[in-house]
């Protein structure tokens, strides 16, 4: 460390007539930085006058940082040969410093390398080598990168659980960095993790969110890899008209920026998608157009593209009725397949290979635990023992206390029933007796009273006596007394205990009063009446009631028709409302008794009564079941 603070010194003082010259170069780092996380590939004219000038200066931890931004946009553009000569320059540059932190920084880049080959093995030994020199550094930028690699590398092996538990780590300090390229990375790899356990709502949901963090933070170009990709998971799905319209997106922004490989690779998944859509004149010009980016150097394909393109070639020359070039097309193409398949065994060898070690480890971990347990077996046994006895104390305790309390329950139990059984046999006899009076009533009053009505009429047409005053009287009164009479008679019937009944008996005395007096009666209740059971007195005051408001109208309102509304739906309600002349009620205090009745009874049994005259007399009672 002295070493170098003396170098710094030293450097500052040779350079301290061009101060400027490291502060530029510092400006570009910041500004690179900036690229990185919205369009990094504008950031290469800075990463080149970076390399020159720190060279220039020996300024040399600019130097390496400027190394890492070109080997991660090497990376990013798919340019391996770049990427190749990178890599070496910072082997032997690292060799020379003998530090940890760049010797640890180029197995990270190697291991970026061998991943984007789909060198497995290779990258999770790079990847391996710096993963804990990363984890005990104040670097978290690495750790994430390694993270998210990781999770790439198990997404290739098939190990979905390992992805998302990688990913979900590395996607909260993605987050906290506010780095649009690492967040990609980081749902892609949970749309391969969620392809693998074939959770189509997930995957669909991560790929909008990949679209979106994309345009959040303004990453032209991470934003048209991911409609790359959406349109490459949309044709596999068979959705081509939703794939074509993101493959478009994407070509136009590749080739606008002149990043021939993923145009390529978009150009050929379009083809694709027109080729099933039968569009063969289209799929035609994609190709052609594909085939002479092909010829461009370094315009690399992964496998799986390039067997694609040379399949569709051949689909293309026999269409046009070339087979020998079609035949030429598919041995190019199956020799890719095969080099596919070759990879392919390897990686399932290599997964093999680690649920091997994992079987080990696991192994390895239950013995040290068998071990461990034969030490304390002996302390076990006797906690054991000494566990038991106490558990056999208190099962008795236990069980004598719920057998105390049983009985208690039980004694509790019969005496309530005993009660009941007596309230159900005085109620029971309520009801005889209820039924016997009831009875005696309508045959000994109820015939008497018929019986002088009967005689009065007699009367009247013995003797010539129909315009008699009191014999009339008489015949009225006996008539309106065993009225009454039935009234008290139906209130007093236990069978009449439902709302159906009170409904049914309302009706029929406000249609016989409103037809003497020439007023239309208009009934609705609910389509479906829901009966309930009512105790006498309730039914008996709600009756009067009702009774008592249709008097009012036939005396009082010169109404010519009357709207009857009742519903039963956990309450019972029933609206009277007429086409009258309304009152006053503060100005006429003939209507006060009668009306105060009828609150004085509906209050009693715990209901709402309410009455208001404009246009005509509004009447509305309420009564709740759960009053009774």
């Amino acid at each position: 460390m002295k070493i170098i603070f003396i170098w710094f010194v030293a450097q500052s003082i040779l350079f301290a007539n061009e101060p400027i010259d490291f502060l530029k170069i510092d400006n570009w780092l910041k500004k690179c930085n900036e690229l990185k996380k919205s369009n990094f590939i504008e950031a290469k004219p800075y990463l080149d006058s970076i390399l020159l000038y720190s060279q220039k200066l020996n300024y040399r931890s600019a130097y390496y940082k400027g190394l890492d931004y070109l080997i991660e946009l090497s990376i990013t553009m798919n340019d391996l040969t770049k990427l190749d000569s990178l890599l070496e320059i910072y082997k032997i540059e690292s060799n020379k410093e003998y530090e940890k932190s760049y010797i640890n920084k180029y197995h990270f880049h190697a291991g970026n390398s061998f991943l984007v080959r789909d060198q497995i093995e290779m990258a999770l030994a790079h990847f391996e080598s710096c993963y804990p020199y990363y984890k005990e550094s104040s670097d978290q930028s690495e750790l994430k990168s390694i993270l998210i690699s990781f999770a790439i590398i198990y997404n290739k092996l098939g190990l979905s659980e390992k992805v998302i538990e990688y990913s979900n780590e590395s996607f909260k300090l993605a987050i906290q960095a506010k780095d649009s390229f690492e967040i990609i990375s980081i749902l892609t790899n949970l749309i391969g993790a969620y392809e693998n356990l074939k959770m189509q709502d997930s995957i669909n949901y991560y790929y909008e969110q990949m679209i979106h963090y994309a345009s959040v933070y303004k990453n032209d170009f991470m934003r048209s890899v991911c409609f790359l990709n959406y349109g490459v998971f949309l044709e596999n799905k068979k959705s081509l008209d939703s794939a074509a319209i993101y493959l478009n997106q994407s070509i136009q922004y590749f080739r606008l920026n002149q990043l021939t490989s993923y145009e390529l690779i978009s150009l050929i998944s379009l083809a694709k998608v027109e080729y099933a859509r039968k569009h063969i004149q289209k799929f035609k010009e994609l190709l052609n157009t594909a085939g002479k980016l092909k010829e461009i150097p370094g315009s690399n394909l992964p496998l799986e593209i390039e067997a694609s393109y040379y399949s569709m070639m051949s689909d293309l020359a026999i269409y046009q009725g070339n087979f020998m070039e079609a035949n030429h097309h598919l041995i190019k193409s199956n020799t890719l397949n095969d080099s596919l398949r070759n990879i392919s065994n390897r990686e399932l060898s290599l997964t093999s290979d680690i649920k091997l070690k994992k079987m080990n480890f696991e192994i390895s971990k239950l013995q040290s635990d068998i071990k461990s347990a034969k030490q304390q077996r002996f302390i076990i046994i006797l906690s054991s023992i000494l566990a038991l006895f106490v558990a056999i104390w208190i099962f008795y305790f236990l069980l004598n206390k719920k057998e105390s309390r049983i009985q208690k329950e039980r004694i509790t139990s019969l005496e309530k029933e005993q009660e009941f059984v007596k309230i159900e046999s005085k109620l029971n006899g309520q009801i005889q007796e209820r039924t016997r009076i009831s009875k005696e009533i309508h045959d000994d009053l109820g015939a008497s009273l018929t019986s002088i009505s009967l005689l009065t009429e007699v009367l009247k047409k013995k003797f010539d006596l129909s315009n008699n005053i009191e014999l009339s009287k008489i015949s009225n009164t006996s008539k309106e007394m065993v009225d009454k009479l039935n009234e008290i008679i139906w209130s007093l019937n236990t069978k009449n205990d439902s709302v159906k009944s009170l409904v049914g008996y309302s009706v029929k005395f406000a249609l016989n009063i409103l037809e003497l007096s020439n007023i239309k009666l208009n009934y609705h209740e609910d389509e479906e009446l829901k009966d309930h059971l009512l105790d006498s007195m309730s039914r008996r005051n709600i009756y009067l009631c009702i009774k008592e408001a249709f008097h009012n109208i036939v005396k009082h309102s010169n109404a010519k028709e009357v709207n009857l509304h009742i519903t039963s739906n956990g309450v019972l309600q029933i609206k009277i409302q007429d086409d009258g002349q309304g009152f006053d009620e503060f100005s006429i205090p003939k209507f006060r008794n009668g009306l105060d009745n009828m609150r004085i009874r509906i209050e009693e049994i715990g209901g709402e009564f309410e009455i208001s005259s404009k246009q005509g007399t509004h009447i509305n009672i309420i009564y709740p079941y759960s009053h009774e």
